[in-house]
């Protein structure tokens, strides 16, 4: 019995095997495949995390509620809610006066005057109205004055409290009118309720 060589299927065997080598070096489409299935899974999860992180810092930034301090920063409204015999006996520098029709010069005038109110007793020889029920039990009144011509709003950008020292770093808002926001400089209050704390001294800084 005469036995069939091996070799030709071995040869054949071979050639295919190149063959699928061959089709797969020239269809880059075929080793390409399972990275663009891994890409469209992975890429909605990366812009989902990338969302979730621009929300949150959108959130931190749209507002302070440490200490649960909230400005009413809107000064024209905030006259509104001062007692004139208050207002008048506390003008700033340079500010506009309606009891003597002129402005205030005198170097007895501060620049600026903040002030903390920490008793209802306080509160009432200030304010003849304001937005919200105080409890003083828990919450404080914490006020800063100045002179300026400008009407637009003001917000809080940030909050410290250190050692019976309070800071409180805040900013205009932009006005959208399209005429000037202006008006003749007269004496504004920023006022802020928080969280009542044990301070000896508190600071409002200005910036942009």
């Amino acid at each position: 019995m005469v036995k069939i060589p091996l070799i030709p299927e071995i040869v054949h065997k071979s050639a295919t095997s190149r063959n699928r080598q061959s089709n797969l070096s020239c269809n880059p489409t075929r080793r390409t495949a399972p990275m663009r299935v891994l890409l469209k899974r992975i890429l909605p999860l990366c812009l989902m995390v990338v969302m979730i992180l621009s929300l949150i810092a959108g959130l931190a930034g749209c507002g302070n509620k440490k200490y649960n301090a909230v400005m009413y920063g809107n000064v024209y409204e905030n006259r509104t809610w001062l007692n004139d015999e208050f207002y008048e006996n506390n003008l700033t520098h340079g500010s506009f006066s309606s009891v003597t029709g002129d402005y205030v010069q005198d170097e007895t005038y501060p620049t600026y005057r903040t002030k903390i109110i920490v008793e209802k007793a306080e509160f009432d020889t200030v304010f003849k109205e304001f937005p919200v029920e105080v409890d003083f039990e828990q919450s404080m009144i914490v006020m800063h004055c100045f002179t300026t011509s400008s009407s637009n709003p003001y917000k809080i950008k940030s909050i410290f409290f250190d050692e019976q020292a309070l800071t409180i770093n805040y900013k205009q808002l932009t006005s959208k009118k399209t005429v000037p926001n202006a008006s003749m400089p007269i004496s504004k209050w920023v006022i802020v309720k928080m969280d009542k704390l044990d301070i000896d001294s508190a600071e409002f800084i200005f910036g942009k």
